[in-house]
């Protein structure tokens, strides 16, 4: 477009100003203007490999791990909180207040305490469970579930949730001691390796979804170990689980535990 008026050919320009479109010919022999290169390739999707060859067990325990506490805390926080006050002022119905207290209420009851004692743990019928890493109540043991986590194919073994591991009784490593005789330990202490107690956390958080389920359905009377639904050991837990790429290949020492039973489902 011409910038002079069409009023005739001594026109000045408007504000001194003349706009001169471009020829074909200099359109054409402009050279084209490079973009610069970039440091990132269109489309291109950047991955991380991990250094562990566990690393992809470990990160789909991480998540498994964290869905389970998720559903499990939302579901058994209002029913704990209610049994604690439930507990100190009410009584089954079939028992006086007395009674009851003796016997569930109690938290040294022999009914839902194993004591103090290797001794005091056998008088009271208690079991070991080696996956919990503690004698446990016959009111909070759940044998399939103990089974199965010694087992070589239950839902848990890909990410490690199950297994026989080796044990020592020193922190050498050089005594061992067959599993089937750490119940017989007075110290309550024995070593293995650290990824047991990645199978302790998810075994122990298998056992409580699977007593929030039951009280979810409606059941009575229903019982876990205390040390399950404690927030202390699922930090603890899930510290353990974070930190199993340093320390996989560590050995570790386990004490185990007199456990005590508590109940789940409100008493009234």
């Amino acid at each position: 477009m011409s910038s002079q008026q069409s009023g005739g050919a001594n026109a000045e320009p408007m504000l001194g100003i003349v706009l001169e479109e471009p020829t074909p010919t200099q359109t054409r022999d402009r050279p084209a203007q490079k973009r610069p290169p970039s440091s990132t390739p269109r489309n291109q999707i950047t991955t991380h490999r991990s250094g562990s060859p566990n690393a992809g067990r470990i990160i789909c325990g991480v998540i498994s791990a964290t869905v389970l506490i998720i559903g499990a805390i939302v579901a058994i926080v209002s029913k704990v909180s209610r049994l604690n006050s439930d507990n100190s002022t009410r009584s089954l119905s079939s028992m006086s207040g007395s009674t009851y207290y003796r016997r569930f209420a109690d938290p040294n009851s022999p009914v839902i305490s194993c004591g103090s004692t290797r001794l005091e743990a056998l008088s009271r019928n208690c079991q070991f469970d080696v996956s919990a890493a503690a004698w446990i109540p016959p009111l909070c043991y759940d044998p399939d579930l103990a089974r199965a986590s010694q087992s070589a194919n239950p839902t848990l073994a890909p990410l490690g949730g199950s297994e026989s591991f080796p044990w020592w009784s020193d922190a050498n490593g050089t005594l061992p001691i067959r599993q089937d005789k750490l119940q017989s330990l007075d110290s309550m202490v024995a070593y293995t390796w650290e990824k047991f107690h990645v199978t302790s956390c998810l075994y122990n958080w298998q056992r409580l979804l699977k007593t929030t389920e039951r009280v979810r359905k409606g059941e009575r009377n229903v019982w876990v170990q205390d040390e399950v639904v404690s927030m202390r050991n699922i930090a603890h837990c899930i510290e353990i689980i974070a930190n199993q790429e340093v320390k996989v290949d560590a050995k570790t020492e386990v004490k185990f535990a007199f456990g005590k039973c508590t109940r789940l489902d409100p008493t009234a």
